[in-house]
């Protein structure tokens, strides 16, 4: 990590040191905001001598918790496949329920021999990409699709499977998935490490969807300012809501935390050569000075959290928590660590020049 001290002089000790101090001492309601616990039925048992059926039950949710949480540490490629799994054996679940025979495990053509055309095209879309990062649409889907077999698998329950008992009733299976849901909703919404009273997030704009837990995290944690680094243009596309505002006494200030205005102010050959650098994060620290003193005059005035964010919360949020955490001496290993903490394409080698 290099060296802060190019930071506007406007910024003098002063004020370095109040920084300091608000990113030390407790202002926010709690330190550390955890994932909070998931239901009892995520002690889901393991039996060798229950039916083919009912194991195909427990490991959908086992597969849907371990491929939400997958997606929560940032990794597309495992969700994909794991969350694939799920939709796979939610296929032959519904294959069990229509079919008139035992080979319900080896369905032919699941898909396209559905009668119904609007279920199939459903089902289809309900596969998500590889690359795929925000995935509550697929995750709600899913689980509104799987609630509807679920109720029809306990009507004809009884008569399949001779009233046998299943440990976890079709209900709890249900609020099973609703928990998980719930836990991994706002994702890449977390507290920093050894910084207090400043939170990171992707866009709160993409998760009004679920709003009540979008103001749960933001009460819980005394969130007062909201700081989008995105700039005017992006912001007004997607901004936080001005009910919201109101409602959480919240102040959002938009910065423009992006380089490539200043840069195409620069004679053509200079751009060519400092973007020939691929040293695109200092670039920002660089070009956008107007906006990081914006934001250390934001956190000099505040009385309690803030929360940072732009658009995924990974990149131009990234920097601003680096500087932050370099401000208050922590080592480039921490702050490395923080920032890949952000999984999908958050790599070390993209914060470690900052």
């Amino acid at each position: 990590m290099t060296d802060t001290s190019y930071q506007s002089s406007e910024i003098n000790l002063g004020k370095i040191k109040k920084i300091q101090d608000y990113l030390k001492k407790k202002v926010a309601s709690v330190e550390e905001y955890p994932r909070s616990h998931i239901s009892e039925t995520s002690q889901i048992p393991r039996d060798e001598s229950i039916s083919i059926l009912h194991q195909k039950l427990l490991e959908i949710l086992l597969n849907f918790e371990l491929s939400s949480s997958l997606n929560y540490q940032g990794d597309a490629y495992l969700f994909y496949k794991v969350f694939s799994q799920c939709l796979h054996d939610a296929i032959l679940i519904k294959a069990f329920i229509e079919s008139t025979d035992s080979n319900w495990l080896n369905p032919s053509n699941a898909l396209r021999g559905m009668d119904n055309e609007f279920e199939r095209q459903f089902i289809t879309h309900l596969f998500p990409k590889v690359s795929e990062e925000d995935v509550n649409a697929f995750k709600r889907n899913f689980i509104d699709w799987f609630d509807d077999l679920l109720g029809n698998l306990d009507n004809i329950l009884a008569e399949k499977e001779k009233k046998q008992t299943f440990s976890i009733s079709p209900s709890k299976m249900s609020e099973f998935l609703e928990d998980i849901y719930k836990r991994d909703y706002l994702l890449n919404f977390r507290s920093i490490s050894k910084i207090n009273n400043v939170f990171r997030s992707r866009n709160p704009a993409n998760y009004l969807s679920e709003v009540s837990l979008l103001k749960q995290f933001l009460k819980e944690n005394n969130i007062n300012d909201i700081v989008d680094l995105r700039g005017k243009e992006e912001s007004n596309r997607s901004g936080f809501p001005e009910y919201l505002k109101k409602e959480l006494g919240i102040k959002v200030h938009v910065l423009d935390f992006n380089e490539s205005m200043p840069l195409k102010s620069l004679p053509h050959e200079k751009r060519k050569e400092i973007v020939g650098k691929d040293r695109g994060y200092v670039l920002k620290l660089i070009l956008c000075k107007k906006a990081v003193k914006e934001s250390f005059e934001i956190i000099i005035n505040a009385t309690a959290g803030i929360l940072f964010h732009c658009h995924s919360g990974k990149d131009r949020t990234g920097v601003i928590i680096a500087l932050f955490q370099k401000l208050c001496g922590i080592s480039d290993e921490e702050i490395i660590e923080e920032y890949t903490k952000s999984g999908f394409d958050c790599r070390s080698k993209r914060i470690i020049n900052v």
